[in-house]
């Protein structure tokens, strides 16, 4: 009997040191693959990012600002850290890990905001996270915050991986990324707007995210950026659907005014009723994302040029 135990011990950790070897090695290949998110922790935590503009924010940000286009108007290098599905509370975490590896303090610092922003984020795109769990930062927050990131992930090799799917897809994705930045152009069709009624969507006020909102945009400015809060276009059936939308912006313009910062709203913009612009209601697709760079980098020019001439 005693024999059998050490037999199969012996056998255990042979198995548990090839999978340690294995998932040292796929972490690896993960965190250099061309997967987008990988790209953009990547160049955070090797302190590659030398951009006088960037823009925080989620999923609509990474989709609606593109580097290309800003650069080639604004004259400034220009990168997008936009989160997919999260929140603003992880938009803050994102901010504080490009201070800590020492990327450059840019000059200007957009923040898009829409009306789920100001609530707390899920498990939702989780994976973007897996490559770096035995980071201590990356795992206390994602920890804390992620609904479906458990211990189990942490010790067991490989289980992380698995769990997503991720073993096969990650390594060897391929995407032209540019600065945070992938060009996506898939037609709109309006499924969820047919599936959604009429303001049915509640915005969010979760005070402690609002606080700390605030004090990061104190934090941002301290650092010696000027901090631009941006709504970006809606498709104007998609603004029907949320409730009290028009006192969301209100909200935002005040707490704007409250922190000394830029406050541009795009949801009456022409873009809006473009549905060739959109791949669903809160998103641009590419031919979008181009369209509404350039006009807020036209936007922004004229008010940087005006901030210029006066001094401040």
């Amino acid at each position: 009997m005693k024999l059998l135990l050490k037999k199969i011990l012996f056998f255990a950790i042979i198995w548990f040191t090839i999978a340690c070897v294995l998932d040292y090695y796929l972490s690896i290949r993960i965190r250099h693959s061309k997967f987008r998110e990988y790209r953009i922790w990547e160049d955070i935590f090797n302190s590659r990012i030398t951009s006088d503009m960037i823009v925080l924010g989620s999923s609509r940000t990474y989709d609606h600002y593109n580097p290309i286009i800003f650069e080639s108007i604004l004259n400034n290098d220009f990168y997008n850290l936009g989160l997919d599905g999260k929140k603003i509370d992880m938009d803050i975490f994102r901010y504080h890990q490009y201070k800590k590896y020492h990327n450059r303090q840019p000059r200007y610092i957009i923040w898009d905001i829409y009306h789920r922003s100001f609530a707390k984020s899920n498990g939702y795109s989780d994976e973007q996270f897996m490559g770096y769990i035995w980071d201590d930062d990356i795992w206390q927050e994602i920890h804390s915050r992620e609904n479906n990131v458990n211990w189990f992930d942490r010790t067991i090799p490989l289980l992380r991986y698995w769990r997503r799917n991720m073993i096969q897809t990650y390594p060897d994705a391929v995407m032209d990324v540019y600065k945070g930045y992938v060009k996506y152009c898939p037609s709109f069709d309006g499924t969820e707007l047919r599936r959604t009624k009429d303001h049915s969507i509640d915005c969010c006020y979760d005070s402690t995210i609002i606080n700390s909102f605030r004090q990061t945009v104190k934090e941002m400015q301290n650092d010696g950026s000027k901090v631009i809060l941006i709504y970006s276009p809606f498709y104007y059936q998609g603004q029907q659907k949320v409730k009290n939308l028009d006192h969301f912006i209100s909200f935002v313009q005040e707490m704007a005014e409250q922190e000394n910062c830029l406050f541009m709203n795009y949801l009456n913009d022409t873009i809006n009723y473009d549905t060739s612009l959109f791949m669903n209601a809160s998103h641009l697709n590419g031919y979008g994302a181009d369209v509404f760079s350039a006009k807020l980098a036209h936007d922004l020019d004229s008010i940087l040029n005006l901030n210029c001439s006066s001094g401040t």
